[in-house]
Parts: C-alpha cells; sequence; structure tokens
C-alpha cells in the first residue's frame, strides 16, 4: 500500500489527448522539414525530438524516475518486435549469402510464363511474407530475383514492382511474425489474431482485386518474350556463376 501515493501522483499527470500529440506533432515537423528540405540525418531529429518530449515533461512536473520509468517500459513493450527485425535481418543475410536470389531468377525463368509473372510474382511474394513476417526482407531478397525475372522476360519494371510491393506489404500485414502488427497489439493492449482478423476485411479484398488485376493485365505480355538465345545467355551466365 505504500506505493498508492506515488500511483495516484502519477494517475494525476496524465497528459490531455492535446498535449499528448505535440511529441508527434513535433517530431513529424522535425523529420518532414529536416530531413524533407534540409536532409539532416533522421537519427538526429529523432534525438531532439526525444529531448523536446523531456522537456515537456519536465513541464508536466514529471520526475526523471517517472520518465525512466516510461523509456523501459516503453522499450519492454517494443522488445518483441525488435526482436523479430533482428531475426529478419538473419534471414535476408542467410538468402543473400546462400544464393537463393540467383537461384529464384534461375527457375523463374525457366517456370514462369510472361502472361503469369504479375500474378506469380504478388502470390509468392505474399506467401513469403506472411511466413517470414517480413515486407522489406521479401522485397530486398525475392523481389530483388523478380525484378532480375521480369527483365529476362522483356516484362516492363513498373508493373513487376508493383506486383512485388503489393504481396510483400500484404504479406507482411497479415503474419503474426511481423514486427508491425505486434507492436500495435502490445501498445494497445490488444489480442495479436483479433487484431489480424480485424485487417482481413479491409486487406484481402484488395489483394485479391489486385491479384484480378495483375492476372488479366499480364495476359498482353504472352507474346512479349525475349529471345531464346538471349534467354539462354542469361541461364548459361547464372549456371556458370551460381554457388
Amino acid at each position: 500500500m505504500e506505493n498508492s501515493p506515488h500511483l495516484s501522483s502519477s494517475a494525476g499527470k496524465r497528459p490531455s489527448l492535446g498535449i499528448a500529440l505535440i511529441p508527434l506533432i513535433i517530431m513529424a515537423i522535425l523529420l518532414g522539414v529536416g530531413y524533407g528540405i534540409y536532409k539532416i540525418r533522421p537519427q538526429v531529429l529523432l534525438v531532439a525530438a526525444a529531448f523536446l518530449t523531456g522537456c515537456l515533461g519536465i513541464i508536466l512536473r514529471f520526475s526523471w524516475k517517472d520518465m525512466e520509468r516510461g523509456i523501459v517500459d516503453s522499450i519492454h513493450k517494443a522488445m518483441p518486435a525488435i526482436l523479430i527485425m533482428l531475426c529478419v535481418g538473419i534471414l535476408i543475410g542467410s538468402w543473400i549469402a546462400s544464393g537463393t536470389i540467383p537461384m529464384v531468377i534461375y527457375y523463374g525463368l525457366k517456370l514462369i510464363s510472361p502472361q503469369f509473372f504479375l500474378v506469380t510474382a504478388c502470390f509468392v511474394c505474399s506467401i513469403t511474407a506472411l511466413a517470414t513476417g517480413t515486407s522489406w526482407g521479401t522485397i530486398g531478397t525475392l523481389g530483388v530475383a523478380f525484378i532480375g525475372i521480369a527483365m529476362g522476360l522483356g516484362i516492363p519494371l513498373g508493373p513487376a514492382a508493383g506486383a512485388v510491393v503489393v504481396g510483400s506489404y500484404f504479406g507482411d500485414k497479415m503474419s503474426p511474425f511481423s514486427d508491425i502488427p505486434n507492436l500495435a497489439v502490445v501498445t494497445a493492449g490488444a489480442n495479436l489474431f483479433d487484431h489480424i482478423k480485424h485487417m482481413i476485411w479491409s486487406a484481402v479484398p484488395g489483394w485479391l482485386l489486385s491479384l484480378l488485376f495483375y492476372f488479366f493485365y499480364g495476359l498482353k505480355y504472352q507474346a512479349k518474350t525475349v529471345e531464346s538465345e538471349n534467354l539462354e545467355l542469361i541461364l548459361d551466365t547464372l549456371r556458370k556463376n551460381f554457388r
């Protein structure tokens, strides 16, 4: 019971919504102006935003112990997302080191028909991001491979990149391994699978429409394949340099 006065004191200092939004507005302005216009490194701007937030805490008469406790609690809540990001980094590094990207390019050029390339890229990136929980990691590995396949098949890079991004971000948002859904539910105090279940209503219809669009849009590339000798040259180069 001896902690009850401290708890009531902290509860009395709870800021209003308007005051709580001030640090977010300051950070947005610093990043938008400092990085967007003056090209200042974002790390410096984030430290400046943290300093101004600390000044706001002093104005609201929070003690250093209160602010320190809040910092530690926030880091503790974000730790699952941080660990996921570390694991994603290991995964991407292992794929790059083991030659997964040239392998996907090689077999993709041999197996994927040009007219079905866009819908295949979107679907495969969706499954990969769902299984790994990373959109950036999928784009940086399989996305690079699919861009190489698109170049080999003579498909424009714009639609190819769009298919990769759509699939990667959909799988990332639907994955229970993703850092963003985990961080969101920890922050809001919600259940992870309830959060994903509610996102289905907005994400899945958009994803299905994208697949439908890429299917019909990709049919026009049926005859736009590269010459067989150029394709064989690409495959032979990958075959000779692949380890």
